[in-house]
């Protein structure tokens, strides 16, 4: 049997599945990944610079750097990388400290310029999520120390600049907060904070506001992921109601939190943004359950992804300019393998999905 998708031919048979995707050729047992025995993960890609050239991304449970010229490197210090700046050139994420195994630090490694500890608010341990596009500013979380005989450290969004050091965002008048992304220039961060009534809620953060309940969309919590290169565009999730599930949402001033729906399915979540906010990606739900990598505009709404012959995938990054996008997909071992999606171009009219980890190397 031959099903044509809107974006792979793909054929079936004797029980398996076979996936033309560009160049790229995967062939995969029937798989089935179910909540309570989900698909291992060999590998993953998480991030993608402006330019779409440097992906960041996790093999065998180590942070790499890819380019289609270097193929993966790896990290002496990070344990983690999260975010990577405009030209690949600053990355960032956590690490163990000399003087502390047991705690992490939030790191700074610049491409011929070494890795840099940006320290704590007081507590143990800071983690980086964010960057600029030139590299200058880092955002994230880091604990600051105890209050109280009933809690832990708690941790706080941070903004660092090499100037400043890491400065305490605050909250939205809750115990926690935690940065998730900022604008190219540095200017806008967003992230989530509990509020006085310890519900989570979207934030977006300037210095001339300080931090800004962006609300929910009808549930008591919500969580922003990514903001667009100018800060006008806020991407994330929020419970639709008290007991209902979470909905990607897109966020600017004037439309306020608009909810970008499903893929038939429950839920949904929006994990990253182009740099003039018309592309969001992540992942949602299909009428299986399964989740599925999503690419929205206004003009076609939420858009499938699909997965290379597998069950599921989850799109995590997004270049600049919308047209490459990278996350993890379930292949023909029932595995989750590291993607990158590349939009159709004059060249090559069908959009294209490719494995960016070696088999060997997982």
């Amino acid at each position: 049997m031959i099903v044509k998708s809107r974006k792979w031919l793909i054929a079936t048979a004797g029980g398996a599945v076979v996936a033309a995707i560009g160049s790229a050729i995967y062939i995969s047992a029937d798989v089935a990944c179910t909540q309570a025995q989900p698909c291992p993960t060999k590998s993953s890609a998480d991030a993608v610079s402006a330019d779409g050239s440097v992906v960041l991304g996790t093999v065998r449970h180590r942070p790499f750097r890819w380019t289609s010229a270097t193929g993966l490197t790896g990290f002496d210090e990070l344990t983690s990388a999260n975010a990577v700046n405009g030209d690949g050139s600053v990355i960032v994420g956590s690490g163990k400290v000399a003087a502390d195994r047991k705690a992490s630090h939030a790191l700074r490694w610049a491409s011929g310029g070494g890795t840099t500890d940006l320290g704590t608010l007081g507590g143990p341990s800071s983690s980086a999520t964010g960057v600029s596009a030139d590299g200058s500013v880092v955002v994230g979380s880091a604990q600051i120390p105890d209050t109280s005989d009933d809690r832990s450290h708690i941790s706080h969004a941070f903004r660092w600049t090499s100037s400043t050091g890491m400065v305490d965002l605050g909250t939205l008048g809750g115990h926690k907060s935690s940065a998730r992304g900022v604008s190219a220039d540095g200017a806008v961060v967003v992230g989530s904070s509990h509020t006085p009534e310890q519900d989570e809620h979207a934030f977006r953060w300037t210095s001339d506001t300080g931090m800004i309940d962006l609300g929910t969309l009808g549930g008591p919590t919500s969580s922003a992921h990514d903001t667009s290169a100018d800060g006008s565009v806020v991407v994330g999730n929020s419970m639709t109601s008290p007991w209902d599930g979470y909905h990607a949402f897109r966020w600017t001033r004037s439309t306020g939190m608009v909810d970008l729906g499903t893929l038939g399915g429950r839920e949904s979540n929006a994990l990253a943004v182009s740099a003039d906010g018309s592309v969001v990606v992540g992942y949602a739900e299909i009428a299986d359950g399964k989740a599925h990598a999503f690419r929205w505009t206004a003009e076609a709404g939420m858009l499938d992804l699909d997965t290379p012959g597998g069950a599921e995938s989850y799109a995590s990054g997004i270049s600049a300019d919308g047209t490459t996008i990278v996350g993890r997909s379930v292949a023909d071992d029932a595995a989750f393998h590291a993607f990158r999606w590349t939009a159709p171009n004059p060249g090559r009219p069908s959009a294209r999905m490719e494995r960016i980890v070696p088999p060997s190397m997982e």
